[in-house]
């Protein structure tokens, strides 16, 4: 446990430590050499809890000697705190005793020979100074002016245990602490709460508050517990594997040797340099190996050192004590814990034979040409990629995909499947070295399925674990100016379109539909009566320079002033009462689950149901001409409206 016991400032074993309004322990001592005078500035604000909560602590309690001016700094996190602030750590002087070894004399890190006894320390380079090696390493100009010196820490014995008393509120002196608030992770007492600070705030009475924490510790100790045999079985397969390393090897090479001294001689330059890259990879592998016994055995030892002091800490009968460092205990044994999780779940994706074995084999079946360009060929296919599941997202009817390669496999390319939005048979959509990738022109309201395979020279590996990505619900489009008639002009991000001639030029949209319902509606924002709009739905390749419907690839509804017609292939049908004028609204409703195409006319059906039997993909379109100007309104729900009580009069 002898980093947590020892002070972030001095990096000594803690001396009568304190708690700063961070809840990190220092020594008493250092925090009054780290402290700065107070400006007016830095007095008027408030200190705040780390929950961010607006309950102000800049109020000072009186001490016996009456309060220290200034104010200290973390320096683990930076948070300023008043002195007078500073709280005794319980738990700490209860624990140094117990597991607290003397602090040796500390020697200057720089002397040549015998090291001299240590004189200052510097807070920023970390390294202890005697007082020779600090005016010759160290001298207070230059860049090393702003480095703050303080005093090497005097070694002397663990302080002696804390006294029985209860801590009293360094708020208000006379009161004892009784409670603790779970927004603020502080103690209170009773005149913290009538003075209105933790007002709104959820106050415990401190057993219920020391119960849930040792409840919620105890839990994460446990799992931290079982992810810490985990990690130790880890290591002891790390250690088995140079062995391993070394066996592979010596069988690699030996089969290349008899392979190699079959061949002509032309060969034998040859496999000396195989026989070299053969122990090459075995000492990259070897160190590769040794190294990750050395990371996990440091985590291991961290860890170690974290339980033994959470489960000190839970056998602590003092509430106060505990409650001191309850809070900031369970954070860090959370974070280790997920740190050991995140770890052991890369090392797991990567643990693989490929680590413990040279998987590489001689092709001796190719003729003299062949064995000049004679080299290793990896024994099987790359392993399953890695879906990035926070960079996949969908937008409108696209989908982007993110993956990265196994890291333990050799890669060449990878290959990207889709399904068909509705739990259909996959289907290839990509193939190449990339790994990101933009899927366009998808159907909207659906869920697609993806997943990815990499390859390389010997054959495709597994598939990753599917993604699921749904497109939107309702389609957002605009005005597409490139594939719409050039004598039309665009404006507000093109949802607005006008014309500068008298014939009818066709607009279309930037989707297409080939599947589901959907629905949009037209504004006229300006209209004299004598302009010829055509509201409804084409193919791409629709003759622009005519009336919507005109042709066979336009569906289309043509309305005036007084009434409309149903256009397609030049045919008019389905004529119904009622037109347009300035500040109109044409609805278009296409459901391609039923095939049918419909109209609206400021809310209300217009003529029924235009259009029958319709499949393929249609663009939202329209045709206008002179004195005329429409406005799209898209990511519209279809109305509800009943189609078939509408009756449409015979043209």
């Amino acid at each position: 446990m002898e980093p947590e016991l020892q002070c972030p400032v001095c990096l000594r074993q803690l001396v009568r430590p304190v708690l700063l309004a961070c809840s990190h322990p220092v020594c008493l001592g250092c925090a009054r050499s780290l402290a700065r005078p107070s400006d007016d500035e830095l007095d008027k604000e408030s200190v705040y809890s780390e929950a961010d909560s607006g309950v102000v602590c800049g109020s000072r309690g009186s001490s016996a000697g009456g309060p220290e001016p200034g104010w200290v700094s973390c320096v683990t996190c930076g948070r300023p705190s008043p002195l007078d602030a500073l709280r005794p750590c319980l738990l700490l002087e209860r624990l140094l005793p117990l597991f607290g070894r003397a602090s040796a004399p500390v020697s200057c890190q720089l002397c040549e020979g015998e090291p001299r006894p240590a004189a200052v320390l510097c807070q920023q380079c970390r390294v202890h100074y005697c007082s020779e090696c600090q005016r010759r390493c160290h001298p207070r100009r230059g860049p090393l002016a702003e480095h703050s010196l303080l005093p090497a820490p005097a070694p002397g014995p663990p302080p002696p245990p804390p006294a029985a008393d209860p801590l009293r509120c360094w708020r208000h002196p006379a009161a004892e602490y009784e409670l603790f608030c779970a927004a603020c992770d502080e103690l209170a007492c009773a005149d913290c709460r009538a003075d209105g600070g933790h007002k709104g705030h959820e106050l415990h009475p401190l057993a219920d508050a020391v119960k849930a924490q040792k409840t919620a510790l105890s839990r994460t100790l446990q799992s931290l517990s079982e992810r810490a045999k985990s990690a130790t079985e880890v290591i002891h397969r790390l250690r088995k594997a140079p062995e391993t390393v070394g066996e592979s090897c010596a069988a690699l090479e030996q089969a290349i040797s008899d392979q190699c001294d079959a061949l002509v001689a032309a060969v034998m330059a040859r496999k000396q340099r195989l026989l070299a890259h053969v122990r090459q990879e075995s000492q990259r592998k070897t160190a590769a190996a040794r190294e990750q016994v050395t990371s996990w055995t440091g985590q291991i030892q961290r860890t170690t050192g974290i339980l033994r002091f959470c489960i000190e800490t839970l056998k602590e009968p003092n509430s106060v004590a505990f409650l001191q460092m309850g809070g900031k205990l369970q954070s860090r044994a959370d974070s280790v814990l997920l740190s050991i999780d995140e770890e052991l779940k890369a090392l797991t994706q990567s643990q693989s034979q490929s680590q413990s074995q040279v998987e590489l084999t001689l092709d001796t079946t190719s003729v003299e040409h062949a064995i000049k360009h004679m080299s290793f060929m990896q024994m099987k296919p790359p392993g399953p990629p890695v879906i990035v599941h926070e960079e996949c997202c969908s937008e409108n009817n696209s989908v982007v995909l993110s993956w990265r390669a196994d890291a333990a496999s050799f890669v060449e390319g990878h290959v990207l499947e889709l399904d068909d939005g509705g739990g259909g048979p996959f289907t290839e959509v990509y193939c190449g070295s990339q790994t990101v990738c933009t899927i366009d022109g998808l159907h909207f309201n659906s869920v697609y399925r993806a997943r990815i395979r990499s390859y390389n020279a010997t054959g495709p590996g597994p598939y990753s674990q599917p993604v699921r990505l749904q497109t939107a619900e309702v389609a957002w489009f605009a005005l597409d100016p490139v594939v719409s008639h050039p004598q039309l002009r665009f404006s507000d991000s093109d949802s607005a379109v006008t014309c500068e001639s008298f014939e009818p030029c066709v607009a279309l949209a930037t989707t297409g539909f080939s599947r589901g319902t959907h629905y949009w509606e037209f504004t006229l924002e300006r209209y004299d009566g004598n302009a010829d709009p055509s509201f409804g739905v084409a193919r791409l390749d629709v003759t622009k320079s005519q009336m919507l419907g005109a042709d066979s690839l336009g569906w289309s509804m043509y309305i005036d002033a007084q009434r409309s017609w149903f256009m397609h292939a030049g045919r008019h049908e389905g004529r119904a009462e009622g037109g347009v004028r300035t500040g109109s609204v044409v609805g278009v409703l296409l459901d391609l689950a039923t095939k049918q195409l419909s109209f609206f006319v400021d809310g209300r059906p217009q003529g029924g149901v235009a259009f029958t039997e319709l499949s393929g993909t249609f663009y939202p379109a329209v045709s206008i001409n002179r004195n005329c100007r429409v406005r799209l309104r898209t990511s519209l729900e279809p109305p509800t409206s009943d189609l078939s009580s509408s009756d449409s009069d015979g043209s």
